[in-house]
C-alpha cells in the first residue's frame, strides 16, 4: 500500500505530521515508487497485511508504502485518540482476511462486506467512535464512489470536514495511480494527499488497513520502528486537516479509482484528496451519497405469511446479512423464506421432543440454526453445531438464541435469564439467580459480540 502527501504538487520524502524539518519545493527529494516483498503464505496471517495486501496463487504477498506530508500541515497536532494515531495496530475482529476471498480479487459478497464493516466498527469502538453507517445504496455505488463515502464517514464521525465530491481531474489521477500500482500524483499546484492499496478485496478492507493497521508491526513497510516517521501515514492522509486560510473559493475534493486486474491480476485501489477550485462540476456529490433517498433508507418488506394457513404459529425470524430478505420459523420448525433469504431445510416434517422457539442466521446468510425449548439445536446450510442443552435438566425452558459475529458460537437463554454458551460465545453473566418481574423471552447480541441483551415479556432489558 502506498500513501503520499505533497504541497503544491512537489514530493518530499517525509511521512509524519509534526516533523521538525519543513521541506521546501526546492528539495524535491524522491522516493522509490514501488517496494515489493514476497512473503510465504505461512506468514500471511502473522503479517495481517496493511493497506495493501496481495495473496496470489503462488502463495505470496506484495505490498508497498510511500509517503510525503503537506508542508502546511507539519505543525498541526491532533487533539484526541479519535483523530490521532492508535497506540498500536488493531488486529481485525473478525479477521476478514479469512472470510473474504484469498485471491485479492474484488469480493462484493455480503459475508466479506459485513466482516470488514464489523471489524471497522470494533476498531472504532476502541477509539470511542461509533459504528460506521453506510448509506443504503452503498452496494450499488462504484468503487470510486464507495471510497468517497467511506473516507468521508471516517472524517465526519471524527468531526472533520468532508470532501464535497469526486472531480474528473482527481478521478483521472487516481485511475492512473490504480493502473500503475502507485500513489496518484497531481501535476498542478495544489495541496493534496494520496493513498494506494493493491490486493485487498474491497474498499472496506482497504479502509481498515489504512486506518487501523498501519503502525509498527503491520505491513506498512515505511514503519520500520515504533517511532518511524512512516508509521500511520495512510491514516494521517485520510484524517488530513487541510489549511483553512486558502484564497478564493477552494474547497475539499476527492478522486478515486479501482482497477480490477492491475495488481498481479487482482484489485488495485487509489485515492487522492485535494484542496482546490475545480474547473468542472463534481461527477458525484457527497450530499447525494450521505443522504440516500428516503425510500432507500427504509426497512424493506419482502412478504409474510399473512393469509397463509399455518400448521403452527410463527415464533421467530432472522434477516439476511444485506437486509434484503428474512426467514420466519414456526414452532414446528417450518421455514418460510422472503426476499433473498434462501431455504436450507427445516424440521417441519420431523417429530420434535419440544417446540422450536427461535432461530439465528450465520454471518454470510448461507445457513441458520433453530433452537427448541429444551435447548436442542438444529443446523442447516453452513451453520455448524457447537453443542446444546438437549440432554440437560433445565430449571426453565430455553426461549431464544443469538450467534457470535463470526458464526463460530452461540448463546441460549432460558426464561429465568439463565445463559448457556457454546463455541466461541463468551459468558458475560446471567439473570438466573435474580428475581424477575416477568420471564425473559429473548436475547440479542451487538455486532461486536462483546456482550448481550436479554429482554422480558414486560419489556425489561438486561444488558450484560
Amino acid at each position: 500500500m502506498g500513501h503520499k502527501r505533497s504541497n503544491n504538487g512537489n514530493s518530499f520524502n517525509y511521512a509524519y505530521l509534526g516533523i521538525s524539518e519543513i521541506p521546501t519545493p526546492s528539495d524535491k527529494e524522491s522516493m522509490n515508487r514501488l517496494l515489493i516483498y514476497i512473503v510465504p503464505r505461512s506468514l500471511i496471517a502473522a503479517i495481517a497485511a496493511f493497506g495493501l495486501l496481495a495473496v496470489t496463487g503462488f502463495g505470496s504477498q506484495a505490498f508497498t508504502i510511500k509517503s510525503t506530508p503537506t508542508t502546511s500541515l507539519l505543525n498541526y497536532s491532533l487533539a484526541s485518540f479519535a483523530t490521532s494515531n492508535p497506540p498500536s495496530d488493531i488486529n481485525p475482529n473478525p479477521n476478514f482476511l479469512n472470510i473474504c476471498n484469498q485471491s485479492g480479487n474484488l469480493d462484493n459478497s455480503a459475508a466479506c462486506q459485513n466482516a470488514a464493516l464489523l471489524a471497522i466498527d470494533n476498531a472504532r469502538a476502541q477509539e470511542g467512535v461509533g459504528p460506521m453507517h453506510l448509506p443504503a445504496n452503498y452496494d450499488s455505488l462504484s468503487l470510486a464512489e464507495q471510497m468517497l463515502v467511506v473516507v468521508n464517514l471516517e472524517r465526519q464521525d471524527r468531526g472533520l470536514a468532508t470532501f464535497l465530491g469526486l472531480t474528473q481531474a482527481l478521478d483521472s489521477a487516481a485511475a492512473l495511480g490504480a493502473a500503475a500500482n502507485s500513489d496518484p500524483i497531481l501535476n498542478f499546484q495544489v495541496s493534496y494527499a494520496s493513498n494506494w492499496a493493491g490486493g485487498l478485496p474491497s474498499v472496506l478492507t482497504a479502509d481498515y488497513e489504512w486506518m487501523y493497521n498501519d503502525g509498527y508491526g503491520s505491513a506498512n513497510i515505511d514503519c520500520t520502528s515504533p517511532n518511524s516517521s512512516g508509521c500511520w501515514g495512510h491514516r494521517e492522509n485520510i484524517l488530513n486537516q487541510f489549511p483553512t486560510n486558502t484564497p478564493g473559493s477552494a474547497g475539499l475534493y476527492f478522486g478515486a479509482a479501482g482497477n480490477l486486474t492491475s495488481f498481479q491480476g487482482s484489485l488495485s485501489l487509489a485515492m487522492v484528496e485535494a484542496q482546490y477550485s475545480p474547473t468542472n462540476p463534481t461527477v458525484f456529490n457527497w450530499s447525494t451519497a450521505a443522504v440516500p433517498p428516503v425510500g432507500a433508507l427504509g426497512i424493506g418488506f419482502f412478504g409474510s405469511t399473512t393469509g397463509v394457513t399455518l400448521n403452527q404459529p410463527i415464533v421467530g425470524m432472522a434477516s439476511t446479512p444485506d437486509g434484503k430478505g428474512y426467514w420466519l420459523v414456526a414452532s414446528d420448525g417450518g421455514i418460510f423464506t422472503f426476499g433473498d433469504a434462501a431455504y436450507y431445510g427445516s424440521t417441519g416434517a420431523m417429530t420434535l421432543n419440544k417446540p422450536i422457539v427461535g432461530m439465528a442466521s450465520t454471518p454470510d446468510g448461507k445457513g441458520y440454526w433453530l433452537v427448541a425449548s429444551d435447548g436442542g439445536i438444529f443446523t442447516f446450510g453452513d451453520a455448524a453445531y457447537y453443542g446444546s442443552t438437549g440432554a440437560m435438566t433445565l430449571n426453565k425452558p430455553i426461549v431464544g438464541m443469538a450467534s457470535t459475529p463470526d458464526g463460530k458460537g452461540y448463546w441460549l437463554v432460558a426464561s429465568d435469564g439463565g445463559i448457556f454458551t457454546f463455541g466461541d460465545a463468551a459468558y458475560y453473566g446471567s439473570e438466573g439467580s435474580a428475581p424477575l418481574n416477568s420471564p425473559v423471552i429473548g436475547i440479542r447480541s451487538p455486532q461486536s459480540g462483546g456482550g448481550y441483551w436479554m429482554y422480558s415479556a414486560k419489556g425489561d432489558v438486561f444488558p450484560l
